[in-house]
This record gives structure tokens, C-alpha cells and sequence, in this order.
């Protein structure tokens, strides 16, 4: 399959990470992006763990006449970027994606919603007749049509560790930001701990810090799906996480890969529990590290959308 996802230039954790897997699951010579993203190929900048270094295989020129030409088996489009991050949807479309609608005369296209945003962008819909939606905050309770699939964060193989089995001295970890629904949770955390809950990492000692723990604490952001829900366990740490409302598939399962709670008393009362039971706390997160592996790679991530889109093109 030869794939053209079009996105932005700015950071945008769900469908950079999208690009790494469907490098590693299709190959990279199969995958290209439009416009040119200077972090998918080595340059280095943005709070998230999403810098990759695919080489440069085509110009954004050649791009687009392979879209004329008819070259691509899907054209793939981010319809918006995380809301706090900026280049707004008009503009995108008048500077961007207008050369690829105007070129592109039968491709499939699909649309990829990896924003905080709940609902579904009919605007990019009635405008690019997709045949297919895939929308991260994906809730089963809004009875989507058919051709709206659930689309979760991942996290890539290339910021895994290749040793999760040292020592782990400390008990939990959690980083971000004091916002919205998090700040009861993390004022109780402060108040258990008597001091302040939050100090700010660089990429690198954020992952040792994960690999310090025996507890990485996941809490939901402006959207449910959070990068916390899979950097834990692929860590190595026990994913404690405030439960999602939205669909993801192969989920996590509480007692089992992860633990899961809904008010702040619970939350401490469960992180007690697993720091007096370290029998239970190593087999959950053990566990947990093997799911995560099996289905919530970047790779496994792009698989799950590429079986979806094989039956429509």
C-alpha cells in the first residue's frame, strides 16, 4: 500500500506517531507526508516523544504529481491539529491540502481526527467525501455511522526501553499539566505528599524517571486518550490511570494490565495498595508491558487502521 498523509507542520502527537508506525508496518518508502515535516526526519523540537529520522524520499513537488499521476493507494488526511497548537483549519485548506484536492482525481481519501475535540468534523466530511473517519475520542455512545472508526494514541517502538527489569526505587510518577478535571487529583496527591506534585522533565528524564517507578500515574486531559496511557506500561511501570470514556481498542483491563479509578480518594487509596503489595503491583505491570507490546505499538496502531482501509479500496 502506498500511503500520503497529509498533516501539519506543527507538533502533533497522534498523527506523528501514526506516520512512525505506518513506516514500520508498510515500510517507509511507502509512506510519505505532505507538506515536508522536518521532525519526521530528524529535527529536533517539541515537548513529545515524537522526533524520527525517515529519510527524505521525495520532494513536496513530486509529492503532489504522484497524486495527479494517480500513485498512492489512499491519501490520508489529518483533518486538525491539537487545538492549543495552531495553524488554523482555513488556512490549512487555502495553503496546503487545496493542491492535493485539486490534483487528486479518484484516490480514496480517509480522514484521521487525532484532536481533543468530541465531536466530528462534518465540514471536512460534506467537503473530501471520505471513506473512512477515524476519530481518536471515539465514544460508542454517540452511535456513529459505520464508516466513523475508534483510532487511540500509541506509543513507538524507537522510545521503548530495551531494559525494563532494573531496580525500581520509587513508588509513583506523573508529569503534566495542572488543568481542567486533573487538578482535584493532583491537589490530593499534593496534599498526601505535602509538597508539590509536579516538577518539569526533558524527554530523556522523563523516560528514566518512568524506569525509577514502580507507578505511572495516568490522568485525562483535554481529551480522554492521553500519551501517560501508554508510556507507562511501556515503561515497564503499573498504568494507574483515570478510566477512559472513549472506545479503545484492546483496551487495558483493570486488575489485570492495569488498575483504574474514578475520584481522588480512590486514586490514593489504590496507589497505597500497590505500594504495600509489591507482588500484586510487579505481576499487574509485567503484565501490562506484555499487552502494550501486543496491541498499543505505533506498528500495531497503524495495522489496525491499514485492515480497516484494505476493505475499502
Amino acid at each position: 500500500m502506498k500511503v500520503l498523509l497529509c498533516t501539519y507542520r506543527c507538533g502533533d502527537y497522534g498523527t506523528d506517531t501514526l506516520f512512525d508506525g505506518l513506516c514500520r508496518h508498510l515500510g517507509n518508502e511507502n509512506v510519505l507526508e505532505y507538506p515536508h515535516k522536518p521532525t519526521l526526519h530528524g529535527v529536533a523540537e517539541g515537548r513529545y516523544p515524537t522526533i524520527f529520522d525517515y529519510p527524505i524520499i521525495k520532494t513536496d513537488e513530486e509529492k503532489l504529481r504522484m497524486v495527479e499521476d494517480g500513485r498512492y493507494d489512499v491519501i490520508l488526511v489529518n483533518v486538525r491539529p491539537r487545538s492549543a497548537w495552531i495553524e488554523s483549519k482555513r488556512k490549512y485548506l487555502r495553503d496546503n491540502f487545496k493542491e492535493v484536492v485539486e490534483r487528486n482525481k479518484n484516490t480514496p481519501v480517509v480522514l484521521i481526527d487525532q484532536s481533543d475535540e468530541k465531536d466530528i468534523d462534518y465540514e471536512y466530511i460534506e467537503r473530501l467525501k471520505p471513506k473512512l473517519y477515524f476519530k481518536r475520542e471515539y465514544r460508542e455512545s454517540d452511535n456513529h455511522p459505520d464508516f466513523i472508526k475508534p483510532l487511540s494514541f500509541s506509543y513507538s517502538e524507537q522510545y521503548c526501553p530495551e531494559d525494563i527489569f532494573g531496580p525500581r526505587r520509587n513508588a509513583y510518577f506523573w508529569a503534566g499539566q495542572d488543568k481542567r478535571g486533573r487538578r482535584p487529583f493532583v491537589r490530593r496527591l499534593e496534599k498526601e505528599r505535602g509538597g508539590k506534585f509536579f516538577n518539569k522533565y526533558s524527554n530523556d528524564e522523563f523516560r528514566r524517571a518512568l524506569l525509577e517507578h514502580k507507578i505511572g500515574l495516568s490522568l485525562l486531559g483535554y481529551g480522554d486518550d492521553t500519551v501517560r496511557y501508554y508510556e507507562a506500561p511501556a515503561h515497564g511501570a503499573l498504568l494507574l490511570a483515570e478510566k477512559p470514556t472513549i472506545k479503545i481498542e484492546n483496551d487495558f483491563t483493570d486488575g489485570e494490565t492495569a488498575v483504574f479509578f474514578k475520584t481522588a480518594d480512590e486514586m490514593v487509596e489504590k496507589i497505597k495498595y500497590c505500594a504495600e503489595h509489591e507482588d500484586f503491583t510487579d505481576r499487574i505491570r509485567l503484565a501490562g508491558h506484555e499487552w502494550f507490546k501486543k496491541y498499543h505499538t505505533t506498528r500495531k496502531r497503524a495495522r489496525q487502521m491499514v485492515q480497516q482501509i484494505e476493505k475499502i479500496i
